[in-house]
């Protein structure tokens, strides 16, 4: 039986991209007075937002920018992200209970994802994290990773995660993947060609897959 979980945490367990996005293009016109839409935007994402800043603004106010993002993600944490998708936080609880080994695995900055754990206090629900790189998206390189650091296979562990690049980036080394389609929806067709018997459109497909998967 699979007991590792591995969950992403941008649209697989909340809803945040949208403080992403607002502390991201607040970051850059401040620092360089650039007016970024978020169609452009979203075309630098797969390095951590340390990454993208530096990607758009180059070696020299990177950093700053970074500074200010971070400030603007905390300062809105409570009003864009109040909690984790509904019964979600629920579904963590129960896989913890039943003896399921959770970590988190995002492209995230381990800044930012300090911030939202801390603010959605849910250290306890996860067994640890790993979080993305200045270069590229990377979560293929965090998987070995964790499977090295912990002593598993790829047999072992389930990645629940909701873009099409992570579908990609976990059939590239072999590591099951389960889709969750319940709030990113411009990818869904995507994912839904790559990965289409391991789909869940709602918390409750979630569970039923993750219970089914890892018998």
């Amino acid at each position: 039986m699979k007991k590792v979980l591995v969950f992403d945490f941008d649209g697989t367990l909340c809803h945040s991209l949208e403080l992403v996005k607002l502390g991201m293009k607040e970051a850059i016109t401040k620092c360089s007075n650039l007016e970024m839409e978020d169609n452009v935007l979203l075309k630098y994402f797969g390095p951590n937002e340390e990454g993208i800043l530096l990607k758009i603004l180059g070696e020299k106010v990177y950093k700053d920018a970074f500074y200010q993002y971070l400030l603007t993600y905390y300062q809105n944490h409570d009003q864009y992200v109040k909690d984790f998708f509904p019964n979600l936080r629920k579904l963590l609880e129960k896989l913890n209970k039943d003896g399921f080994t959770i970590y988190l695995l995002t492209g995230r900055s381990v800044e930012s994802l300090m911030i939202s754990l801390t603010k959605l206090e849910a250290f306890n629900l996860f067994k640890g994290y790993y979080t993305g790189g200045l270069n590229g998206a990377i979560k293929d390189e965090l998987l070995l990773k964790l499977l090295k650091d912990h002593n598993l296979s790829k047999e072992d562990i389930i990645y629940i995660g909701d873009s099409i690049k992570d579908v990609i980036q976990c059939q590239k080394i072999g590591v099951k993947i389960i889709s969750g389609l319940y709030d990113n929806f411009e990818s869904h067709e995507g994912v839904k060609e790559l990965n289409p018997y391991l789909i869940a459109t709602n918390i409750e497909d979630l569970e039923a897959l993750i219970y089914k998967e890892a018998l």
